[in-house]
């Protein structure tokens, strides 16, 4: 009993020990629970607070974007280029980004890319060069310039700017007029007092810019007018007066105005006038008595505005000095007066700048246009002829029909082995497929295909312009960069499927502009313009006989010393061509040396005779003659867009290359003189 009684009490003594136990750790958990209430408490109240704060953060960026972007651009007619400034001020953290400036409307998408480190709190500056002839496409003002900034390949921002306010020479053709006078504030009238105007069929604006006798040719490249009024020319430098005449060569409009200050043309080269003052203008009598060379046209009648053309640009000499006009307003309406009468401000400009527009080639006012699609085609006669050859393919194909059949069955029978024909049959056709691969191998068409049509002045000077179209086997994004002699590029105009929605772009990297080209599917075509500096140096001309009114009947020589020899060489004058062909450098051939002359005294409002012989070549497998003809047919093409009407167009092969890839190329280049 008594050892039952002390088991018992053990066991309640444990018990009871037990139960403290757990009460003491049930104790021991209630403490470290209202301790931790307390710290997630304070975590709680903490992590509210800097969520509400957070709130009041996001509420805050929310008013100010972390890039304030914005862009604007000017035309530079010395590269045919919208230079095209993006302002981008960071007041984020610092960021190492890659800008986007994306161009777009309702079929074309295409983006140029610069790689900037954008510091906090800083503005930085991208320039980006946009060919001229890629904004053409961009009419709509509707579409926007969009500005987008990644970060290690995500977009953090992108900003939407209106085309027009980005590029509004190109979208409102705002006229940019430079004023070289000793008193630039008596020409400020001529800005039709900020009220548009028609010249031609679009509404234009005028925005005059001061020059001053230190005026350098970076002045000149953003103007389409340059005004010389009550100004002595002869302190202008050579540097300078050479500027000038390169600038109207290129497409400027030079207008001028003497009056009483013979001196305003005093230092300009009589050549480049084809004028000269034979007496200047009184206070009695404020005009000057000209005398104007042959090459000028009295638009009027009245001998009030004579104007000229010169290569692409126009030139317009005024027998009095527009400083010394009286401008004043008469019951409301603003008018010039002159010895020649009173006109209104409106009527009296559009008078000067519609003629200089019109008889500037770089207006292209009486030009037809010629289809892109007709270039597309030509590029299809350049490409060079794949040679497949199927000789050891056949005699593999054949040996393989005849070893699979008899022969093997023989083969094994003499050796006993027929029952492992089905062994030896799977082995010969492996061995036969690998032979036929390797024979077949030099067939296949891949990697990069290249043909390039380069359009240069044959003497130097403007840019050249390359038109290049290719594909690539691969279906897959890849790159072309370009010579470091590129400064520009674009896809081609009107024409490259490839670039739309296609997430292709160009970056410029470094010293090189490359083309990441994403294709919708293998040998998915593409087209590419691009501009650089012409190094040509050489004369091409064609000294015509006989009376230029002769339209239908062109004789003369034509000379080649441009230090190439030229398969083919179009002369065109008013309308009318004459096609000679295989011209080698220092050559002369007069149009009578029929062994020469392809074809004479045509009509060439299209391409239709050149493209006649092209085809005509090619489907006689002449594939040389045919690629020549249809080079010269794309810069025919490409220099009828910009205003040329008469001179020489010749192809060569090429020494320009402007695509630094791996990969075949087709380089030819067309040369022109305006002689």
């Amino acid at each position: 009993m008594q050892f039952l009684y002390k088991r018992k009490k053990g066991q309640a003594n444990a018990l009871i020990r037990k139960q403290q136990g757990v009460g003491f750790f049930v104790q021991i958990i209630l403490l470290l629970a209202v301790c931790m209430t307390a710290v997630f408490g304070n975590i709680v109240n903490t992590l509210a607070e800097d969520f509400d704060a957070g709130l009041l953060d996001i509420e805050e960026d929310a008013k100010l974007e972390r890039f304030e972007v914005d862009a604007s651009a000017q035309l530079n007619m010395a590269t045919d280029c919208y230079d095209t400034y993006v302002s981008i001020t960071n007041h984020g953290k610092d960021v190492s980004a890659e800008v986007h400036l994306k161009l777009e409307d309702y079929d074309n998408s295409f983006a140029y890319v610069m790689s900037a480190a954008l510091p906090s709190g800083a503005t930085k500056d991208l320039r980006f060069k946009v060919p001229e002839s890629y904004l053409k496409m961009f009419s709509d003002t509707r579409y926007p310039v969009v500005v987008q900034i990644y970060e290690k390949k995500k977009l953090i921002q992108e900003t939407k700017l209106q085309c027009a306010k980005v590029f509004p020479d190109s979208l409102e053709n705002a006229l940019a007029v430079g004023l070289l006078a000793d008193d630039p504030g008596n020409l400020y009238w001529m800005d039709n007092g900020g009220e548009e105007m028609y010249l031609g069929s679009d509404l234009r604006g005028v925005a005059l810019l001061d020059l001053d006798r230190d005026f350098t040719e970076d002045d000149l490249a953003y103007l389409k007018v340059l005004v010389i009024d009550d100004f002595d020319t002869s302190v202008l430098s050579d540097k300078q007066l050479l500027t000038i005449e390169s600038w109207v060569i290129g497409g400027g409009q030079l207008l001028i105005g003497t009056g009483q200050r013979p001196e305003t043309i005093s230092g300009i080269d009589e050549n480049l006038l084809d004028a000269k003052v034979i007496e200047p203008g009184t206070k009695d009598m404020d005009f000057a008595y000209i005398d104007y060379g042959s090459s000028y046209i009295d638009p009027n009648g009245d001998r009030t505005y004579m104007v000229r053309q010169h290569m692409d640009g126009a030139i317009m000499l005024l027998p009095f000095s527009l400083s010394h006009l009286q401008v004043t307003d008469v019951d409301g309406r603003i008018m010039v007066e002159s010895t020649f009468g009173g006109e209104e401000r409106n009527y009296f400009l559009h008078n000067i700048y519609m003629n200089l527009y019109t008889y500037s080639n770089s207006a292209s006012a009486y030009n037809s246009s010629n289809s892109y699609y007709d270039i597309q085609e030509c590029f299809h006669y350049i490409e060079p002829q794949i040679s497949l050859r199927f000789g050891w393919l056949r005699l593999i194909v054949v040996v393989y029909v005849i070893m699979i059949g008899p022969v093997l069955y023989l083969l094994l029978k003499k050796a006993g082995r027929r029952e492992q024909i089905w062994l030896y049959i799977p082995a010969a056709a492996a061995v036969f497929v690998a032979l036929i691969f390797l024979a077949g191998a030099g067939n296949r068409v891949n990697g990069l295909h290249v043909s390039v049509v380069n359009v240069a002045s044959a003497d130097g000077g403007d840019n050249v312009r390359s038109h290049i179209e290719g594909y690539h086997s691969s279906n897959s994004e890849w790159s072309m960069p370009m010579k470091e002699t590129v400064y520009a590029a674009s896809p081609g105009q009107d024409r490259s499927y490839g670039f739309k929605e296609s997430g292709s772009k160009l970056r410029v990297g470094g010293e090189k502009l490359i083309f990441d080209i994403k294709p919708g599917s293998s040998f998915d075509e593409f087209f590419v313009e691009a501009l650089s500096q012409n190094t040509q140096k050489g004369t091409l001309r064609f000294d015509r006989e006989g009376s230029e009114l002769d339209m239908g009947n062109i004789k003369g020589t034509l000379k080649n010393e441009t230090g190439h020899d030229l398969a083919y060489a179009l002369v065109v004058r008013n309308g009318f061509g004459v096609l000679f062909h295989d011209i080698k450098n220092g050559q002369s051939f007069n149009t009578k040396d029929l062994d020469h002359v392809e074809e004479k005294d045509f009509m060439i409002d299209d391409y239709n005779v050149l493209r006649g012989y092209m085809t005509t070549h090619y489907d006689n497998k002449r594939y040389d003659k045919a690629r020549m003809l249809g080079a010269l047919c794309v810069g025919y093409m490409d220099l009828t867009e910009r205003g040329f009407t008469d001179g020489v167009i010749a192809v060569t092969e090429d020494d320009i290359e402007v695509v630094d890839a791996i990969g075949r190329q087709e380089n030819l280049t067309v040369l022109y003189s305006k002689r």
